[in-house]
């Protein structure tokens, strides 16, 4: 109405419609002279604005609602793949434990996991077994230590008691010998115990190279050993005059042999030798033959003694590097703590190694040894004599990894 008085209108007006929306009205006069001659009317909807804005709004919603939807689900599945899973293995971490305090095998989920969760059960489950298996070993060495020290004690207390009561110096003189010497092996029995879990708590941690001159040790141990009275031994070796790296201390490496050494004099008859022989294999397999070959790419140290003894029955023979096992011939009535072949035995896994026993190592009777070990055994046979072939005596050996200094 504005516009056709001859002025400038304008007009805003919501839609009736459902939908929200307003239009704009613009209507200016067109005039010729003082007469107006028309209008023009301009309008605009702001419908199309709302409706981008009321998509992008749709939009907006949905993508919240997915992301809402996909965050349950992935709740849902870290529930179910870790959350879960490591609450049961916590549980179970928390049951490995009995009423008393015993370590129990870890129960794990059946099947084996590629991902980082089943490398920690299994994981979980090495350190749960490796803890069973060490409580099993130290309630079997405590009941075995227990075992072995009882005697001597009882033996030691029952003459002393007697000594109170005992007026003749000859009895008094007797029976204090026999608590001396029963003191004296509980000494031995302790020294014997403490070597033997120095060297079991080696085993644990990796073996690390140590230099050892093992020709030096040898060369001591059998001057050492031999003397008048003396079961003599005889070497036979091919090492280099320089270190070989080992996974053992030499101490304990000498302890090991001197083991070895000082049970094959014990079993060999007056007027016989313990050969030892010593050598070193490559990698290869084969013995190293000369003094050239010997620093070069060796993998092993081979190490046999053996005896002329009565050898070992074969119903004892599974028992030989069992803690305090003693074996003597019918009439032999030395005794010994039973620990030597048991500590050799450590000390040989402590540094990666091995420790084993053959009736005859070149009999064919004698059980099968390492094809190695046979080539070693027969290379020296045939140029020394160092062994004999009749099933006679009693072989141990010894091999342990090593490389060069």
């Amino acid at each position: 109405m504005a516009a056709l008085a001859g002025r400038y209108g304008a007009l805003t007006r919501i839609s009736p419609s459902g939908e929200a929306s307003v239009t704009l009205y613009s209507a200016l006069p067109i005039q010729r002279g003082d007469r107006v001659a028309g209008v023009v009317l301009v309008s605009q909807s702001t419908w199309r604005i709302l409706s981008d804005l009321y998509s992008l709004r749709l939009a907006a919603g949905q993508t919240f609602a997915w992301g809402i939807g996909l965050a349950l689900l992935g709740t849902l599945l870290l529930s179910l793949t870790i959350t879960r899973p490591l609450a049961r293995l916590a549980a179970s971490a928390r049951q490995s434990l009995s009423a008393d305090g015993r370590p129990q095998a870890l129960v794990t989920e059946p099947g084996r996991r590629p991902d980082e969760i089943g490398d920690l059960q299994r994981a979980l489950a090495s350190l749960s077994q490796a803890l069973q298996e060490r409580a099993a070993r130290a309630e079997a060495f405590a009941a075995d230590v227990a075992h072995e020290l009882k005697n001597p004690i009882a033996s030691a207390a029952a003459s002393l008691e007697l000594l109170e009561t005992l007026v003749d110096p000859v009895e008094r003189r007797r029976f204090g010998a026999s608590a001396r010497r029963e003191l004296e092996r509980l000494r031995e029995v302790l020294g014997s115990l403490r070597l033997l879990a120095t060297a079991e708590a080696r085993a644990v941690g990796p073996a690390v190279g140590r230099a050892a001159d093992v020709l030096a040790v040898l060369r001591r141990l059998v001057a050492e050993l031999t003397g008048p009275g003396q079961v003599a031994i005889s070497l036979t070796t091919r090492l280099p005059e320089r270190p070989i790296a080992l996974g053992v201390e030499p101490a304990l490496l000498a302890i090991a042999i001197k083991n070895l050494l000082e049970n094959a004099q014990d079993f060999s008859p007056a007027g016989s030798a313990v050969r030892l022989i010593c050598g070193l294999e490559p990698a290869s397999g084969h013995a190293v033959a000369g003094h050239g070959a010997a620093g070069h790419g060796a993998a092993w140290l081979w190490l046999l003694v053996h005896d002329a003894g009565p050898g070992v029955p074969p119903e004892h023979r599974d028992r030989l590097f069992q803690r305090f096992f003693t074996w003597r011939p019918q009439g032999d009535k030395r005794s010994h703590s039973g620990l030597g072949l048991a500590i050799t035995l450590a000390i040989a896994r402590a540094g990666g190694g091995d420790l084993g026993f053959l009736a005859a190592p070149v009999a064919a009777a004698a059980p099968a040894p390492p094809t190695s070990l046979l080539a070693l055994v027969t290379e020296f046979s045939a140029e020394s004599g160092a062994l004999p072939g009749a099933p006679i005596g009693a072989t141990f050996w010894l091999r342990l990894p090593c490389q060069p200094a």
